[in-house]
């Protein structure tokens, strides 16, 4: 493994005021809470950058560390206090004497990038997992320069929505680039059919699908409320209304033993199938994006058409999964797994987005500093309508 980016252990002399995330007890489940504190930041080398953070998104791992669930980061970076955040825009107030990515006063997105293999594929996250690393919730930062990429000057996007772009779009671009290819891998060379892409509601499933109709492949996506389904309306995306089989959450024990429970469930999961058969035109989905796992996992399964790809970079709901290998091998179903996104590719991305306005939509609630133990709350409660909530740290 290649720590790529990992902060000096130094700390300089200088604070900076922070939400922090403190070191749970020993053997304790107890959830954390976000702390208003002061922050030493860390020194400056040669290489690292000094930044004002001024947008950042709230992202499905912060609310993992705040529940300790997979895991307490804390812990796991032998670290009694953590500031956590890897999506945003920042400014650039200050560079180290040998710093090449970018100059004072640039705006940048953050590049969540912890360490990564001898390939550049990521193994750990900035502000996440990553050890010695600050992240975005403080009013001033210290990042390596690698942790920073400037967004193109002019840029005709608002700042807002460039903030949501770094982990969800950035781990999108790789995940759609290798699906669409191992699609592609199955068929003589010559024509093919477009690969119909769908998978439950999130940020990442959104910039999938959207880049799946902007090279003419059909996508449908399930989404739960009003808001979203218009806006996947709006998105050329076919939409599937999650209310109509709201009883979709497999459990293994329970299907067993629970007759009331199986015909409330087996209705939903056929319910859920009968809208693909009639978004897949009878075909079953060709890329299916679940990054929740556990409950919908049998019904995502069910779903694939033959030579299907069923691709994760998540696993909101169970890290452990159990399948049919003899139906997976006869239906030559794939299974695609992404952990985030390459330098190299992040950057191509970028590039991407401001020549083709791939970026999350306009509409995104922001949360002032102050408000981001509410934003937490928030999302945690299910209580959020965009796909990526913004939270403001400084002004613009």
């Amino acid at each position: 493994m290649t720590r790529l980016v990992s902060q000096p252990k130094r700390i300089s002399i200088e604070t900076t005021e922070a939400w922090i995330l403190r070191r749970g007890e020993k053997g304790a489940s107890e959830p954390g809470v976000l702390e208003k504190a002061a922050y030493p930041l860390p020194a400056m080398t040669e290489h690292h950058v000094l930044a004002e953070p001024i947008y950042g998104t709230w992202e499905a791992n912060m609310t993992h560390c705040l529940e300790r669930s997979p895991i307490d980061v804390c812990r796991i970076r032998r670290e009694e206090t953590v500031v956590l955040g890897n999506a945003g825009v920042v400014r650039i107030l200050k560079t180290g004497s040998e710093v090449m990515t970018c100059r004072e006063g640039d705006m940048c997105l953050v590049v969540p990038i912890g360490s990564e293999d001898e390939y550049g594929h990521m193994i750990k996250v900035f502000g996440y997992d990553a050890p010695n690393m600050m992240g975005m919730l403080a009013r001033r930062a210290v990042f390596h320069e690698l942790n920073v990429t400037p967004i193109p000057y002019p840029t005709r996007y608002s700042y807002v929505r460039w903030a949501g772009f770094p982990v969800r779009y950035g781990t999108a671009w790789e995940n759609w680039k290798l699906c669409y290819n191992v699609w592609k891998a199955q068929f003589d060379l010559g024509d093919f059919p477009p690969p119909h892409l769908s998978g439950w509601g999130g940020a990442v499933s959104l910039a999938m699908a959207q880049l799946a109709v902007h090279f003419d492949c059909p996508a449908s996506l399930v989404a739960s409320t009003d808001y979203r389904l218009a806006l996947l309306r709006e998105e050329g995306i076919t939409p599937i209304d999650r209310r109509k089989f709201p009883d979709l959450a497999f459990d293994d024990e329970r299907f067993e033993t629970d007759r009331a429970y199986r015909a409330k469930y087996l209705q939903s999961e056929g319910a859920f199938l009968a809208e693909i058969e009639n978004v897949t035109h009878g075909k079953g989905v060709s890329i299916f994006v679940d990054n929740i796992g556990g409950p919908v996992f049998r019904a995502a399964l069910r779903a694939l058409g033959r030579l299907g790809i069923i691709t994760t970079s998540g696993w909101k709901h169970g890290k452990h999964l159990a399948y049919d290998r003899t139906a997976a091998t006869v239906n030559r179903h794939i299974f695609l797994h992404v952990h985030g996104c390459r330098r190299s590719e992040g950057l191509a991305s970028v590039r991407f987005a401001e020549e083709h306005g791939w970026l999350p939509p306009d509409g995104a609630e922001v949360y002032a500093w102050n408000d981001i133990p509410r934003l937490a709350a928030d999302y945690a409660a299910g209580k959020i309508q965009s796909y990526a909530p913004v939270f403001q740290v400084n002004p613009l």
